[in-house]
């Protein structure tokens, strides 16, 4: 017959066991049935994203830690300006360089050697101001990127080891491999996102810019350009992008259960080799290997 007992192991986690004696009719319950407190819950609740969530939310849920917590914000902010004064450095010096470039052409056809020189002179001491601002740019990118790694990291790890969640998702399987979520994608989400936000913020400054010249040249042509930029960003974004984000996902999902398997051999190698059970974990990994392989083709 059914009997259960119930543990309090303190800090407001209860567990309840339900078991059940044997029975030659009724199979064994491999799974133990836990309920977890109320906080206990909410501390795992990052370490997932719902799939009704929608990714604008997940990004801002992940970002909050990095932008909103005391120990972390100042330093976020600062990185955040750093990064935008830049971007807009880099496009004003492309548009000086549009319109050096434009009157050293003019100079050369016209051949006015004068104008040449200048022209010269006006492109080296534009190299000179864009080389600093590169490097400055791509080095507080680098920080921004991994400040907010170390953040998200510190902010998710404390969650998955607060109130026993590790054992939770272990029993539940709610996040499948875990160790990658809190190593590899971190790092991956990290930099994708800033790369897309940056990416973004670049092209909008550099376009905002050169409209207004190539407004003043051909408003026709600034027109269509702008026409056929939006709907080959829209036809990309709506036609391929969930298809590669799918195929992308899987991917990872593939080459996380590959070396998942590595690992389990590794662990258990002197079992493995105990029992001769090197051909069935070679077949094994040859199973995953061929989805993954499937998968990129």
């Amino acid at each position: 017959m059914p009997y259960s007992f119930v543990c309090n192991f303190g800090n407001n986690t209860i567990c309840q066991y339900d078991c059940t004696a044997l029975d030659s009719d009724r199979e064994r319950p491999d799974k133990v049935r836990r309920d977890i407190s109320t906080e206990s819950l909410e501390a795992g609740d990052a370490l997932k994203v719902e799939p009704e969530t929608s990714t604008r939310r997940a990004i801002l849920e992940l970002a909050a830690p990095f932008f909103w917590e005391e120990s972390t914000k100042h330093r976020a902010w600062a990185l955040t300006a750093a990064c935008v004064v830049f971007i807009l450095a880099e496009t004003a010096i492309f548009l000086c360089y549009s319109e050096v470039n434009k009157n050293y052409m003019s100079a050369l056809q016209e051949k006015d050697s004068a104008g040449f020189y200048n022209g010269l002179k006006a492109v080296m001491w534009l190299i000179i101001m864009f080389l600093p601002v590169l490097g400055l740019q791509q080095y507080f990118s680098k920080v921004f990127c991994i400040e907010w790694r170390v953040a998200l990291t510190n902010h998710l790890a404390s969650r998955y080891y607060t109130n026993n969640m590790f054992d939770r998702l272990q029993l539940d399987g709610d996040v499948e491999h875990p160790d990658q979520r809190l190593c590899q994608d971190i790092n991956d989400f990290v930099a994708i996102t800033f790369e897309v936000v940056h990416g973004s913020a670049s092209t909008i400054c550099s376009t905002l810019g050169f409209v207004g010249v190539l407004f003043s040249i051909s408003p026709g042509a600034c027109l269509g350009v702008l026409a056929y930029a939006l709907l080959g960003t829209y036809i990309s974004a709506k036609g391929f992008a969930p298809w590669i984000m799918k195929y992308q996902f899987l991917c990872v999902k593939q080459e996380a259960d590959m070396r998942y398997c590595l690992i389990r051999t590794r662990e258990n190698a002197e079992s493995i080799a105990f029992f001769s059970g090197g051909g069935a974990e070679h077949k094994r990994f040859g199973v995953f290997f061929g989805s993954l392989v499937s998968s990129l083709y």
